[in-house]
């Protein structure tokens, strides 16, 4: 009894441990500053019509260097990319920006998201699942 009391104990040990382990992990670190950072990215508002406005607001904190041709900003149905209304900011990001997009009469209902298309993930692991620069909405 008291030996599995003990393997109880160094199992959640080792759990704990490991999960530490992975949570003190940090992005590698450049001349730029943090080559991980993804801005957080939120659409006003959560829902939204065919013919209405929503803003994707890309917050401030990634002090990255604007692409040569801007940031590549998109509003489109989940699964549907290719139909997104696209739209071109040329501003640095350490400080944020939002864009107002209006979205078609014909936009499909359903799960959508905006934010940074062409995201580069050159920085990422293969082994890693890296964040995408968007956020969700819903259209009705």
């Amino acid at each position: 009894m008291r030996s599995r009391a003990a393997v109880t104990v160094l199992g959640l040990l080792a759990c704990a441990l490991a999960l530490g382990g992975c949570a003190m992990s940090s992005p590698p670190v450049g001349d730029d500053g943090p080559a991980g950072c993804v801005p957080l990215v939120r659409i006003e508002p959560r829902v939204a019509s065919p013919g209405e406005t929503v803003t994707v607001v890309v917050a401030d904190g990634c002090d990255l260097e604007t692409p040569e041709d801007g940031w590549d900003v998109v509003v489109a149905p989940v699964g549907g990319l290719e139909s997104g209304v696209r739209s071109v900011v040329s501003t640095d990001l350490g400080e944020g920006f939002s864009v107002d997009v209006v979205l078609p009469a014909d936009f499909p209902a359903g799960e959508a998201f905006g934010g940074i298309d062409g995201w580069d993930f050159s920085h990422c692991p293969d082994s890693a699942s890296c964040a995408s620069p968007t956020g969700d909405f819903t259209v009705r």
